[in-house]
């Protein structure tokens, strides 16, 4: 009778233990399970990141390109118009303006 109750002892207390170890295995693949997916979730985080790094800088570069293309726009705009003013103020089929130096100078 002693060695039955020592046998059922024994028993549950194996039983114990054997629950304990399962619930310490069911907790660590948990664990386990959470940890990648956080590290799927950083993963996709800087994925994200980047792409988005990439679009910005793409967009940057496109609007230095733009505004380049602009300033060049305006330079040429620039050039032209003193070129017909310079072209302008000594042609022949243009009269001098009244306060011109052109018109108080005798020689011309």
């Amino acid at each position: 009778m002693q060695r039955e109750a020592r046998v059922r002892e024994e028993s549950e207390a194996l039983e114990t233990r054997r629950a304990a170890v399962h619930a310490e295995a069911a907790t660590a693949e948990r664990v386990t399970r959470a940890a990648a997916d956080a590290e799927a979730r950083t993963r996709d985080l800087k994925d994200a990141a980047t792409a988005e790094r990439k679009k910005v800088s793409d967009e940057l570069h496109a609007a230095r390109v733009e505004a380049e293309a602009s300033r060049a726009w305006v330079r040429r705009q620039q050039e032209d118009l003193t070129y017909r003013m310079r072209a302008a103020s000594v042609s022949p089929l243009h009269p001098p303006h009244a306060n011109s130096p052109q018109v108080h100078n005798p020689i011309l």
